[in-house]
């Protein structure tokens, strides 16, 4: 990236641009001023945070435990990821032990912070109880205002909140945020939903009100409410990826393009084209953990919902979708051999595998004594931290190079190029679970080719 390049070597005189935004290449806060803004947390949503509010002229300290590995992992992100790396050498953002939070801590933080930022849904809270580590802030000597982010049942950042001994506390669900767009993401968000303890206070915390000013839409209510709209729309994108799955059962029946199908839908406008794609199954941190949030917030109120477990049930089922057809394909005679895979992320272009697919495949695979050759380009990384001691687990760089050896290709994400005639050479069966073969090049493939919701 030229204008990361740029600024490892800044220049006094220099002004970089970046994305709208201009910065003096020098520009270094060692000394933090009342304009700090104090993180506490490990995720994207740290780091897009951390790296949005620097881009907003704020002194950034982030409390974590290993940041690295968090960067490491997102480094698919590549827009967010330079940019924290820049504010990191120029020290507009600075790194900080979580451990070392004490209530002397805070009492030193608070002379500078402007607010608290709490990821509480973070890795780094895993073992915490979060609300008893809130409750340090009561005994501090000033009343900093604090801002909330996670996810739970309807009711846990509300109570977190009342823990709070003071009025102007805050809650940011990260609805807006889209995978491999998050520095994006939050500087113009498509929706800022903000909860507040106290009515009308919003203009306490001025870096909430810039993000909301860049915002398409702007929602403020009390922070239940909040939670209660956070859910409801990561639930409404869950339930429309698992109906699209549901039909493709339907299209492979009849022998309709389930891709032609989503097509005719996004153009009616009060459909709209996001989450229409068919495939194998959501995956992820957020939507499979907003599901599970609502079906627990309908039993703490002793209710059901058949629409959400149905949603669950075929999220699961779709993710074995592919090796059923594989099966089906040779007549339960699959015993040995080798298979390739490519993709593994819980979507195209992630590094992040967490709910993906692949974690099904792979066992249902091994279970049958099948090799799998696995080319997943940016979760490359974190298949090997999973499962680099299993004899029948292999990363291959090259996605064509082990075609040869494999009894089928197994496709979650295609390679940035699609190299028809490579598989032609081979002519395996190609079991598309990510829909990611167009019409064009399945006519011209040698070997038979299934999809979700369609076929050659």
């Amino acid at each position: 990236m030229s204008v990361y390049l740029d600024i490892q070597s800044p220049n006094p005189d220099k002004i970089i641009t970046i994305k709208g935004f201009a910065m003096p290449a020098a520009f270094t806060t060692n000394n933090p001023t009342k304009s700090t803004a104090v993180l506490i947390g490990s995720s994207i949503e740290t780091l897009a945070s951390a790296v949005a509010l620097a881009s907003l002229g704020k002194s950034v300290l982030l409390y974590s435990a290993d940041f690295n590995d968090v960067v490491r992992q997102y480094a698919f992100e590549h827009e967010a990821v330079a940019l924290f790396e820049m504010y990191v050498a120029n020290g507009v953002i600075r790194l900080a032990d979580f451990a070392e939070l004490s209530l002397a801590k805070f009492d030193e933080l608070s002379q500078i912070a402007e607010c608290f930022w709490v990821f509480a849904s973070d890795a780094l809270f895993a073992d915490v109880d979060v609300a008893a580590w809130l409750s340090v802030l009561n005994r501090t000597t000033k009343d900093v205002p604090v801002v909330l982010s996670g996810s739970g049942d309807v009711g846990r950042f509300d109570g977190l909140a009342k823990t709070l001994k003071r009025a102007f506390v805050y809650y940011v669900p990260f609805v807006f945020l889209e995978s491999g767009q998050a520095y994006a993401s939050i500087m113009h968000p498509s929706l800022w939903l903000v909860g507040e303890k106290t009515a009308d206070s919003l203009h306490k915390l001025p870096a909430l009100n810039e993000f909301a000013e860049r915002a398409a839409a702007v929602s403020v209510q009390d922070i239940k409410t909040c939670e209660f709209g956070r859910m409801s729309i990561m639930s409404v994108l869950a339930v429309r990826v698992s109906l699209m799955n549901e039909l493709s059962r339907l299209a492979d029946g009849v022998g309709v393009d389930i891709t032609a199908v989503s097509a005719i839908m996004g153009k009616d406008k009060r459909i709209g084209s996001g989450y229409l794609r068919a495939g194998s199954g959501f995956g992820g941190q957020t939507l499979p953990q907003e599901v599970a949030n609502l079906q627990r917030s309908f039993g703490i109120t002793g209710q059901q919902s058949e629409m959400i477990a149905a949603v669950e049930r075929i999220n699961t089922e779709q993710k074995e979708l592919m090796f059923r057809k594989f099966w089906q394909h040779f007549d339960g005679f699959i015993d040995g051999g080798a298979v390739t895979i490519w993709g593994g992320g819980y979507k195209s272009g992630s590094g992040r595998t967490t709910n993906s697919a692949i974690h099904a495949l792979l066992r249902l695979f091994w279970s049958y004594d099948i090799t799998t050759y696995v080319s997943a380009d940016e979760a490359n990384d974190e298949l090997i931290r999973l499962y680099g001691d299993e004899a029948k687990f292999a990363i291959t760089p090259d996605p064509y190079a082990t075609l040869s050896d494999s009894k089928a290709l197994f496709v979650l994400s295609a390679p940035s190029r699609l190299d028809v005639a490579r598989l032609n050479d081979v002519a395996l069966p190609i079991f598309d679970g990510g829909n990611a073969f167009g019409q064009a090049d399945i006519a011209r493939l040698s070997g038979s080719y299934v999809g979700v919701g369609r076929t050659k």
